[in-house]
């Protein structure tokens, strides 16, 4: 409450305070105007001043107009002289200056009255908004939907909370007046929490997007954290306001698990178009391999690419199916079988013959091919294809590389096997369609369909070089008559053996080919007359010490009649040595067979 002069709060005590003073004055005035004369007068300005001040102009007016019979009135009851009369000599000045003084005073005291009045509603409006703002924050406090903490700026320690922020934690109001943050148990992490602390007093703002907070009862909740240090009077505050992000959390974390399996499967769709389009350029490579050797190479410039954060090898059965050739690999040789041949034996994949896979290589069946350090997975795949198995394929996780080989590579690893087994079973079938379409079925050697092709292109050869090439032409004695007497078997036998015999007894370069009925032809590149002379008689003499058995009958002894020609000196084509030592095989034959006759 505002008070107005000298603190006076009625109008009944600014009364009483002014007839106190004129009755001062009254008691007073008679004694000293005896003794000092009218000039005793001028006192009367007190309870006029006191008048004016109180009450104003008006006031002070009358007060002063009213100390001319007041004085007189005094004198009379006192019986002093001059009490007959209204005004004294020496006291018309006074009195008039004392109106005068009670008028300025009392205008004084109206414009001091309504100064105070002004401030007294400017601060009772104040105090009204005051009292206003204070209802209204206490009940966005009492009722906010977010926690709402108070803090002592100094200590931390928690001044107010909100109910939001109770029923949230868990904890009672009086678990958390005059603790920290910190010391309630919400918080885990007590010396970041600190650490924090420290900072919002030095920059007065904080903000925590995802805060993790612990209620009362154990859950676990995020929160939106944001704590600002202003001034109250003459006070720091700290205000934290604490929101409930966990379902907002829950959303987001949904909406980016949905996101990142979104993108895995985009990834996922991209690396399977990409392995299908190598798969198909892989395919189409393997139809024009014409060898094993060949496929190989693609095997070894696709499969990289198929699994290029994988090691890798591809192991081939040789041809007695005993063991494993190492013929591909990949990626880091740590990961790759042990040795470059094994024994299939020492593959699960090929002794069960399915797919072997191991996630743990610590505690598993490991296939004994693997080398140390052992991957940290593997699997291993058959290479199969019209029942028939070729080899295996191994796929591995280096050492260093934690994970487990996904579903989609093991499908890969499969499909990439089956294109490897088909195109080895393909690659086999065309060898031997074209083994069985060059080679006589009969003896196993060439076929006259193959000498011809062959005979060009070594005549072109030795052209090229400038070296010669010898053709022999070799026919068995009396075949006809032996054929006749035995019958086709034993004749077809003795074909066989003498096919056998001559695949034994030519050089790797050599071509043995069966012309037609019991004649045969070789074609010696490089080798001049004499060699070429010398190696048919040589053949001559080793025929003759065949021995062929047919149902335990021996039969022979064999002979051979043969012609010899080279190139250029006995032709400048194939077709004309190839004539001129027919010619020549005729002439032995001629001179009694079981000889060997060089072209003229």
């Amino acid at each position: 409450m505002i008070k107005t002069r000298f603190d006076l709060e009625s109008q009944t005590a600014r009364a009483a305070l002014t007839f106190l003073t004129a009755c001062i004055y009254a008691v007073a005035y008679v004694p000293l105007y005896g003794h000092f004369g009218a000039g005793v007068s001028a006192l009367i300005a007190i309870p006029v001043t006191v008048a004016a001040w109180f009450f104003g102009v008006r006031a002070g007016l009358v007060a002063g107009l009213l100390a001319f019979p007041l004085n007189t009135l005094l004198l009379k009851v006192a019986g002093e002289p001059g009490g007959n009369v209204l005004v004294r000599s020496g006291e018309i000045i006074t009195l008039v200056v004392v109106a005068l003084i009670g008028a300025v005073i009392g205008w004084l005291g109206d414009s001091r009255e309504r100064q105070l009045k002004r401030e007294l509603a400017t601060r009772e409006r104040v105090q009204r908004s005051l009292q206003d703002s204070e209802i209204r924050f206490r009940r966005l406090f009492e009722t906010a939907q977010d926690g709402i903490l108070l803090l002592d700026a100094d200590t931390g320690q928690i001044t107010e909370v909100n109910p939001f922020l109770i029923e949230m934690l868990g904890y009672s109001r009086d678990e958390f007046l005059g603790k920290k943050l910190w010391e309630i148990g919400a918080v885990r992490d007590i010396e970041t929490s600190q650490t924090a602390f420290r900072e919002l007093q030095k920059k007065g703002y904080i903000r925590y997007e995802n805060l993790p907070l612990q209620t009362k009862d154990g859950r676990r909740i995020h929160m939106e954290f944001v704590s600002n240090v202003y001034q109250v009077d003459d006070t720091k505050v700290i205000q934290c306001n604490i929101r409930d992000i966990s379902e907002r959390k829950l959303a987001e974390d949904a909406l980016q698990q949905a996101h990142d399996k979104q993108s895995v499967w985009v990834q996922e769709l991209e690396h399977r178009n990409r392995a299908i389009t190598l798969l198909a350029e892989m395919g189409n490579l393997f139809q024009s391999c014409i060898t094993a050797d060949e496929v190989y190479t693609v095997i070894a410039q696709f499969a990289p690419q198929l699994f290029p954060a994988e090691s890798g090898a591809l192991g081939v059965l040789d041809t007695s199916h005993h063991v494993i050739n190492l013929v591909v690999s990949w990626g880091e040789l740590s990961a790759t079988p042990n040795e470059a041949v094994f024994p299939p034996g020492n593959c699960w994949a090929l002794r069960t013959g399915r797919l072997h896979r191991v996630e743990n290589t610590h505690a598993a069946l490991l296939c004994k091919h693997l080398a140390d350090p052992l991957p940290s997975a593997y699997l291993c795949v058959p290479l199969s294809a019209q029942n028939e198995t070729f080899g295996l394929l191994h796929l591995s996780l280096p050492p260093r590389v934690s994970g487990r080989l996904t579903e989609g590579k093991q499908q890969l690893a499969v499909t990439l096997a089956e294109h490897i087994g088909l195109a080895l079973a393909n690659l086999e079938l065309r060898e031997t369609l074209h083994s069985q379409s060059v080679r006589d079925s009969l003896t196993g050697l060439f076929n006259r369909r193959y000498l011809e092709e062959s005979l060009e292109r070594e005549v072109f050869r030795a052209k090229r070089s400038k070296s010669p090439l010898g053709i022999v032409m070799l026919d068995l004695d009396y075949f006809k008559p032996f054929n006749d007497t035995l019958g086709h078997e034993a004749g077809d036998n003795v074909l066989r053996e003498l096919g056998t015999f001559l695949q034994q007894h030519v050089r790797g370069d050599d071509i043995a080919c069966r012309y037609g009925g019991e004649e045969f032809t070789l074609i010696l590149p490089g080798a001049s007359l004499a060699v070429t002379r010398a190696r048919a008689d040589q053949l001559r003499e080793r025929i003759k010490q065949l021995q062929v058995d047919y149902h335990g009958q021996l039969l022979g002894p064999l002979t051979v009649s043969l012609g010899v020609a080279i190139l250029p000196d006995h032709g400048t084509s194939g077709q004309a040595v190839l004539r001129a030592a027919d010619t020549a095989l005729y002439r032995a034959k001629a001179a009694g067979r079981d000889r060997v006759v060089a072209a003229q």
